[in-house]
């Protein structure tokens, strides 16, 4: 599993203290996300499955040789009470559970969360953070 968290980094989610970045930054963060997502495709045999708050980057990286999970119900708990959001939440956390190996996306314009590295926890799951 890859996990990256963008919060307002590529555009609005949610309404935070979270900056959205300029265009050329939004671009570079994301051509340096989708290479380290390659990377991590080239470099087992195994399903890769990736999950991230942003939608943007999802279909960034789906032509690429990975699974890429419904993102429609993509938001933050806090925000929603929409059953399929919590759904969302916890199909992800349990896929990510599953995973033989968690690599968390880390950059300074990245939110540093502790979501999927918990679900690495329950599940005994090998966990590694790429500086990307």
């Amino acid at each position: 599993s890859v996990h990256a968290r963008f919060v307002n980094a590529l555009g609005q989610f949610e309404s935070s203290k979270y900056p959205i970045l300029p265009v050329e930054r939004q671009k570079d963060l994301l051509s340096r996300c989708r290479a380290a997502v390659g990377r991590v495709a080239e470099d087992t045999d195994l399903p890769v499955v990736i999950f991230s708050d942003s939608k943007r980057f999802l279909r960034e990286v789906e032509d690429l040789p990975v699974i890429v999970l419904d993102s429609d119900s993509i938001c933050h708990l806090s925000k929603t009470s929409d059953f399929s959001a919590f759904a969302k939440t916890f199909l992800d956390f349990f896929v990510i559970s599953q995973s033989k190996k968690l690599y968390r996306l880390c950059a300074p314009e990245l939110y540093a969360t502790n979501f999927s590295l918990y679900a690495s926890f329950a599940g005994n799951t090998d966990e590694e953070d790429i500086q990307v």
